[in-house]
């Protein structure tokens, strides 16, 4: 049997039923089959981790692209065992993958009915009570996402050099009631001031989505020398 695909520690627990119908369907379906449900089992992983993080700006759209690639290669697997005489396991499997994408498919329902709790230069999109999306200036697209965890809120975005932004989790509600009263250009001019945000552009007063913000590093060594940003419009300035 191939080696086991890979899957995130996060997600383990829930594929364990998956994981145990690898050597079923690797003694049973077809070589090519078997890959395909291997690859279909990653994607999975990646995609209940991605759930989990949410850690990028555009996890929903990532998680989108997944799950017809992920249906595409499970229900050729389905097909394969029932086509080997196990329709008990292929049942099994249909049910299973069912349940395990019901968090996702029910976080994306969510996403797409998000009320716009702001519009301004860049609309805000209220994903729950502790977790919201500030769409780019230019495309509409997300250009940051704010969310509360058990030990802080933060921001999204980063570089290979500097992580999101993040305050004590008891400034949480002042940050999302400014947000949703005032806006994201509002919140981020003064939390700008704080910190540099990478997508956030003083001089246009809003933020630009990662394909419309430009960052750039220059490193001496492992030393960084220079990490600095420019907005759709040209706008550039240094961030570290």
């Amino acid at each position: 049997m191939a080696e086991e695909p890979f899957i995130p520690d996060g997600a383990r627990e829930k594929l364990a039923p998956l994981l145990g119908l690898r050597p079923l369907v690797g003694s049973r379906a077809p070589h090519a089959a078997a890959e395909r449900f291997d690859t279909g089992l990653s994607l999975l992983g990646t995609m209940l981790d991605t759930l989990r993080c949410r850690s990028e700006v555009d996890s929903e759209a990532a998680m989108e692209r997944m799950l017809p690639v992920i249906a595409e290669r499970m229900d050729a697997t389905v097909k394969a065992l029932r086509d080997a005489g196990e329709a008990g396991a292929a049942g099994t499997l249909a049910r299973t993958l069912e349940a395990v994408i019901a968090p996702v498919k029910e976080h994306l329902a969510r996403w797409r009915a998000a009320p716009r709790v702001h519009a301004g230069p860049c609309a805000v999109l209220r994903i729950a009570p502790d977790e919201y999306l500030i769409l780019c200036m230019m495309c509409l697209a997300p250009a940051e996402r704010l969310r509360a965890w058990p030990n802080g809120v933060s921001f999204s975005r980063s570089t290979g050099a500097v992580s999101p932004p993040s305050y004590s989790l008891d400034r949480a509600p002042a940050l999302f009631a400014r947000l949703e009263r005032d806006g994201a250009s509002a919140l981020c001019a003064d939390l700008d001031r704080e910190r540099r945000m990478i997508g956030y552009c003083p001089d246009c007063g809003a933020l630009y989505c990662p394909a419309h913000y430009e960052t750039r590093e220059t490193w001496s060594g492992s030393w960084l020398e220079d990490l600095h940003g420019t907005c759709a419009k040209g706008h550039r300035r240094e961030l570290a």
